[in-house]
C-alpha cells in the first residue's frame, strides 16, 4: 500500500521534528496525495463497474 501512505522515512522524520514547518509540509503534501489516489482509484472502479454494466 505504498502509495496511499508515506515512507516510513517521512514519518520518523516528522516525529524527530515535529516543529518543523518543511516537514509538516511534506506530511499534508502526501496526506493530500494518498487522499486524492484513493479517490482517483475508486473514480476509475466506479466508472468502469458502470461501463460494464452500461454494455452487458
Amino acid at each position: 500500500m505504498y502509495p496511499f501512505s508515506p515512507p516510513p522515512a517521512v514519518c520518523k522524520a516528522s516525529r524527530s521534528k515535529p516543529n518543523s514547518l518543511i516537514y509538516t509540509k511534506i506530511d499534508f503534501i502526501y496526506l493530500v496525495w494518498s487522499l486524492t489516489c484513493t479517490q482517483f482509484l475508486y473514480c476509475f472502479v466506479f466508472m468502469f463497474y458502470i461501463l460494464c454494466t452500461v454494455n452487458n
